[in-house]
């Protein structure tokens, strides 16, 4: 939120809106180093991969930034970006609760369930902003604010007049609302949207595929259910 200058998260005034950057910052490196710290009687192997965690996202960001009012995004890019700042944080939960329980063979599965199911969500974030309201975020951020996204990368490959636009809009410092709102309308024209959704079943699909054979045990469905919620979810929103 501080680094993309967020307003709201979840519905509610983010911590840099409330109080400032600084605390925000300060609070953060606060949560980060006790939860790390929380971890000393796991098993090593849970404490390194949430090193590793760290750096992925860490990276992630970083080329994020970078890559703020591009219009040459590369599906290749935007997925280094999803697997570092989402995906990661999800493999390593799954990793873990198989680590605890001394299953190698289902930490390789819950991992490449948590790699898929994180592209999944980070997808449905990106659709989230550009295509329905009342969803708990300010509207057109990624627009607002240059972002990387799901659906702005596909609408820019299948419309060179969007690209163009965007190029236009993105030189200048601020944009208008109209033109935000515009722009927004331009990415739904190209059928960007209903494809974003699409590709976030097929990752919820392949994530559920991997943990296949743990579907029967304890917790295993319910984890199921969740991930499947995350498509269903969309059917019951309302489009902007």
């Amino acid at each position: 939120d501080v680094i993309d200058d967020g307003q709201i998260r979840r519905g509610q005034p983010t911590v840099n809106v409330v109080w400032d950057s600084l605390t925000a910052v300060l609070a953060g490196d606060l949560l980060l180093s006790e939860s790390i710290k929380g971890l000393h009687r796991c098993p090593r192997i849970i404490a390194q991969e949430a090193l590793d965690v760290v750096s992925e996202m860490t990276r992630a960001t970083m080329l994020e930034s970078h890559l703020r009012g591009s219009t040459t995004l590369t599906k290749q890019q935007w997925l280094y970006i999803a697997r570092g700042k989402t995906a990661s944080m999800f493999r390593w939960c799954g990793r873990s609760a198989a680590f605890l329980g001394n299953d190698p063979e289902a930490a390789e599965k819950f991992g490449v369930f948590g790699d898929h199911f994180g592209i999944a969500f980070q997808m449905a974030d990106d659709l989230l902003d550009v295509q329905y309201s009342g969803s708990g975020k300010t509207p057109f951020a990624d627009i607002r604010n240059k972002n990387p996204s799901y659906p702005i990368l596909l609408a820019m490959q299948r419309d060179p007049n969007f690209r163009l636009n965007l190029i236009e809009a993105w030189k200048q410092p601020t944009l208008t609302e109209d033109e935000i709102v515009s722009l927004g309308s331009q990415i739904l024209a190209t059928g960007a949207g209903q494809d974003t959704l699409l590709e976030v079943h097929a990752q919820v699909e392949k994530a559920l595929n991997a943990i296949d054979p743990y579907l029967n045990r304890p917790g295993c469905s319910s984890i199921a259910r969740w991930a499947q919620t995350l498509f269903e979810r969309f059917a019951k929103m309302k489009a902007v």
